[in-house]
């Protein structure tokens, strides 16, 4: 994971510089209007051309010979003045500096990059390179590679990643309602007739490939809208979609815009598969039950499965993100802060876009282990037919997972009297015990009336079938064992990828597990 610290961009200064980390799986920008999420959200974007750049050995080992000599990039992305780039509280040139957040156990590594842009010219820039240990001095570079003077590689994989993920990046902006538009494209995304000649060529073209890329996409729509049978065609003039649920027909524009920017989006990461999405405003147009379903389905369409996202719900972004970042404008520009996950269960329920849950649909809330859960158990609802029933909020792991939390989780309560916590066991054999702070947990939980579960296996990742876990990950991954922590596999995969994995399991095969038992008792929120 790498830290990225801009400065003097847009609404972000010097003062206050703007520090963001970037990594696998969910990053949310969370703040009011005008805050500048958005502008950061862009700026990934905009500077896409930087991006490829910066993945060329050639030009690191420049950074390094000839740190004064300026380097070209090419124009900005729907920038038409790229002076506007420039933060209107300080006049001064842009900075940027992306830092390993955690460094390896050896050396040599390149610690960080800093670019400054060349005062009065923006789209120039300086670059200069940090290595350690601080005496090694980088001269040549080739095959995706970087080496000192005396032949050794300096280790820089976090950089090339990321660069390359923010490289083939698409980037959808807040207004995505597009379809009905002309012929042509919007940002990255064909739109209007565009895009509805591109679906009818994959559905009806000879390749065999695109038609499955097809049926996934109108199978993941289905299934988030609950729709029993969809079907979605070219219409007869070529100008629009005809879209068949439950076996009548609609033109699109009877649906609403919520589905029409499903059909978009959907469609256009199908075909493209970009690395990462960047997207703002993912709520828009979109009933609360649908959210989170619309964020997990998009990102298993990126080969990263990684999303960046700008909104106004904290809620949202607590149920999903992995990372937040919370934007707060002031009179001289914005500040970015990490949110802090300490919870506070009552503010928590009242600031999702889930508040009145109860009056759209849902019925219970489900308490889960921490920020991967959320995602994977939110696959296991869906199979069971209960993720728009079921709100799912983490508890941020064992941190709140302790005795004398009752009174926290009391204020819950005044949200609905159907609460479950489902926590993981973290047992190393059949018979061992939970922890003490972990069964008085449960205990407290139990006696305000909440159904409890600890999982009979070790944790979530104990029960990702072998199957599913090549499907995802490759042929040298392997399920765990029953009591096998995730670290001690060889190869291991991140905990964020957990959801991706419970995505390819079958209802028979979750309902063979203790976990796939108790989410379904949650069908009854008032039988105990």
């Amino acid at each position: 994971m790498i830290k990225l610290t801009l400065k003097n961009y847009r609404c972000f200064t010097d003062e206050e510089p703007a520090t963001i980390e970037l990594g696998a799986g969910f990053t949310a920008f969370v703040g009011p209007n005008n805050s500048g999420k958005s502008a950061f959200l862009k700026f990934f974007y905009e500077f896409q051309n930087l991006w490829s750049q910066l993945l060329d050995e050639g030009l690191l080992v420049r950074f390094n010979t000839n740190p004064d000599n300026s380097n070209g990039m090419n124009p900005l992305r729907y920038v038409l003045d790229s002076q506007e780039i420039l933060c209107d509280f300080t006049g001064r040139p842009w900075s940027m500096e992306v830092l390993l957040n955690s460094p390896p156990p050896f050396e040599p590594y390149l610690r960080s990059i800093s670019l400054d842009s060349v005062p009065g010219s923006p789209t120039y820039y300086r670059g200069k390179l940090s290595v350690v240990p601080k005496d090694f001095s980088i001269q040549q570079g080739h095959s995706e590679k970087i080496f000192g003077a005396d032949g050794r590689p300096v280790w820089y994989q976090p950089f090339r990643d990321s660069f390359a993920a923010l490289r083939d990046c698409m980037y959808a902006p807040a207004f995505r309602n597009s379809i009905n538009e002309g012929s042509g494209s919007f940002y990255d995304f064909a739109v209007g007739t565009s895009l509805v000649t591109l679906w009818n060529s994959w559905k009806s073209g000879e390749s065999r490939t695109p038609k499955k890329e097809i049926q996934t996409v109108t199978s993941d729509i289905q299934k988030i809208f609950g729709f029993k049978s969809l079907e979605i065609n070219m219409s007869a003039n070529g100008k629009n979609f005809e879209v068949i649920t439950n076996g009548r027909p609609y033109r699109l524009t009877d649906l609403g815009s919520g589905l029409s920017q499903f059909i978009m989006l959907f469609a256009n990461l199908a075909v493209r598969k970009p690395a990462l999405l960047l997207i703002d405003e993912p709520e828009t147009n979109l009933h609360p039950a649908l959210q989170i379903d619309f964020l997990t389905s998009l990102a298993s369409y990126t080969t990263t499965s990684s999303v960046i996202f700008a909104t106004h719900s904290l809620g949202l972004a607590r149920a999903v993100a992995d990372r937040i970042f919370t934007f707060t404008p002031t009179d001289r520009g914005t500040i970015v802060t990490p949110f802090e996950r300490t919870p506070n269960y009552a503010e928590f329920a009242g600031e999702l876009s889930f508040s009145s849950f109860r009056e759209l649909g849902f019925s219970t809330i489900l308490l889960v282990e921490g920020p991967s859960e959320v995602k994977a158990v939110q696959q296991f609802l869906r199979v069971l037919n209960l993720d728009h029933r079921i709100v799912i909020l983490h508890l941020g792991g064992s941190s709140m997972i302790s005795p004398d939390r009752e009174q926290e989780l009391n204020e819950l309560k005044r949200i609905t009297d159907s609460v479950a916590v489902m926590i993981d066991s973290e047992k190393n054999s059949p018979n061992a015990a939970l922890s003490e702070a972990r069964a008085q947990f449960l205990r407290d939980c139990q006696k305000l009336g909440f159904r409890t579960h600890e999982t009979e296996l070790r944790a979530f990742e104990n029960y990702l079938p072998n199957h599913a876990v090549k499907a995802i990950k490759g042929e040298k991954y392997r399920s765990l064992g029953p009591y096998e922590k995730l670290n001690d596999a060889s190869p291991a995969w991140a905990k964020s990828e957990n959801w991706r994995i419970a995505r390819v399991m079958s209802e028979q095969e979750l309902m063979q597990t203790d976990i796939g038992k108790f989410l379904a008792s949650l069908k009854n929120p008032d039988k105990r």
